[in-house]
């Protein structure tokens, strides 16, 4: 039962876009604890999910700004604040990086990128 979970959590992984890395790879084969790799292979899931997580929050900050733009007459240049995009989002909230990064909106025309995963 153990392997499944671990084969749908690596799988899982792949389709996102995140795969390990070769020191990973080693460390797996060295270790003798199945436990000890499937906790490994759940923080990498975790982890890759966070990062997907907050690329699909910069792209939604992004769609945001470009239709603030729009709607408010802006040119390239122009900075919204948080304030200004919190209306574009289903949570009427502006949103925040699952680990605790700080987004920079930056002006129309530069993608807005995140403090820990970067930008899109």
């Amino acid at each position: 039962m153990k392997r499944e979970i671990i084969g749908l959590v690596l799988l899982s992984g792949f389709l996102m876009g995140c795969s390990p890395d070769s020191s990973e790879k080693e460390t797996k084969k060295e270790s003798a604890n199945p436990l000890q790799n499937y906790e490994k292979t759940l923080v990498k899931s975790r982890d890759c999910s966070h990062e997907m997580s907050c690329r699909n929050n910069l792209r939604m900050i992004s769609a945001a700004k470009d239709q603030w733009g729009l709607e408010k007459s802006k040119s390239e240049g122009a900075v919204p604040t948080k304030k200004d995009l919190q209306e574009y989002f289903r949570s009427g909230t502006f949103l925040k990086c699952p680990d605790g990064g700080v987004y920079h909106i930056h002006p129309l025309g530069k993608k807005p990128d995140c403090s820990i995963h970067g930008t899109l």
